[in-house]
């Protein structure tokens, strides 16, 4: 027989084992029916793939052999319509010829302008956030550097950032 203390952690370990094992084939269950799912699901779609591409290669077979193919040709009409061709003497349009746009440098923005000549004039902005109901920030880069415009109900009411980007320096503090 064996004594009551060392077979404490033997029962122990069959409890916990009973107790773990049941939840532990639950879960596996579940993970199985996904993992299964999951498997339907993606080769199905590459189910009928032998087939197309058995096709592919019999109907190039028979161009190569010069067999006609296998489709049948349709039956002709019973009744017969007269067709009347007609050809056309007109020459085709000629292509519109598309001419680079060059803009002015924004550089030249004046406080007061409309937005439509603003944007005829200096092309459309490299950025735009609206700031209100009547309100618009612009970003226009030129060769000078950024320039911000901010236009409220329709017309520039303020310019800035004309100078060029800022250039890094050292300076020598005693």
């Amino acid at each position: 027989m064996v004594p009551m203390k060392a077979s404490a952690p033997i029962l122990t370990a069959l409890l916990c084992c009973s107790a773990i094992c049941p939840s532990a084939s639950g879960q596996a269950a579940v993970e199985y029916g996904l993992g299964a799912g999951r498997a339907a699901t993606t080769a199905a779609p590459a189910r009928g793939a032998g087939k197309q591409i058995g096709g592919v290669f019999d109907s190039l077979n028979q161009t190569m052999k010069g067999q006609p193919d296998s489709t049948p040709e349709p039956k002709p009409s019973i009744e017969r319509k007269s067709v009347r061709t007609v050809r056309s003497t007109a020459k085709p349009a000629p292509q519109p010829v598309l001419l680079a746009v060059t803009y002015e440098d924004p550089q030249q923005i004046t406080v007061g302008i409309g937005y439509d000549e603003l944007v005829r004039r200096f092309g459309p902005p490299s950025m735009s956030i609206t700031t209100g109901a009547d309100g618009k920030t612009l970003s226009y880069v030129g060769h000078g550097g950024m320039v911000g415009v901010e236009v409220v109900s329709g017309h520039v009411v303020s310019v800035s950032g004309r100078m060029t980007p800022a250039k890094s320096a050292t300076a020598i503090v005693p």
